[in-house]
């Protein structure tokens, strides 16, 4: 569903984090920060077009 819009599978992450992990969620945060951030901006696409700013998304 995510490459219908355009959006790489890079910018989802799942992770099981317990409530004891604290140091653990902080790394993963992190980690997950920096991709996203080398990644750029975000321009899904809606049928085949890339949306601009101030487009809107509706479903």
């Amino acid at each position: 569903m995510l490459a219908q819009f355009g959006i790489e599978e890079a910018r989802v992450r799942l992770d099981w984090v317990s409530a004891s992990e604290g140091d653990r969620f902080a790394n993963i945060v992190n980690e997950m920060t920096e991709q996203v951030r080398q990644l750029g901006p975000l321009h899904p696409k809606v049928d085949g077009h890339a949306r601009t700013a101030g487009s809107r998304l509706e479903l």
